[in-house]
């Protein structure tokens, strides 16, 4: 809904009240995720067997770059596929 000028609401940085500080920080490399029990590594994703969902017969009926990857650009798609594979359905 289109709001006037003069109804906008602009935030403010304000402080928490009695000074509280939220807690958390931001996450780096190597750090780990923690949701109440369940503790998440960075790239802890689902592994699967090399080649076990990105078949041969699956991977020829993709097409991939059809006129504007290069040879060495495509390859490195298909390698990035690879890696990611445990995301393919």
């Amino acid at each position: 809904m289109y709001k006037r000028k003069d109804r906008k609401v602009h935030p403010k940085n304000v402080g928490l009240p009695d000074g509280i500080k939220p807690g958390g920080k931001v996450a780096g490399e190597g750090d780990d995720l923690e949701i109440g029990d369940l503790k998440l590594g960075i790239g802890d994703g689902l592994k699967v067997s090399h080649g076990s969902r990105l078949t041969p017969a699956r991977l020829e009926r993709m097409k991939i770059g059809v006129g504007f990857l290069s040879e060495p650009e495509r390859k490195l798609f298909i390698h990035v596929l690879y890696e990611f594979e445990g995301a393919i359905a």
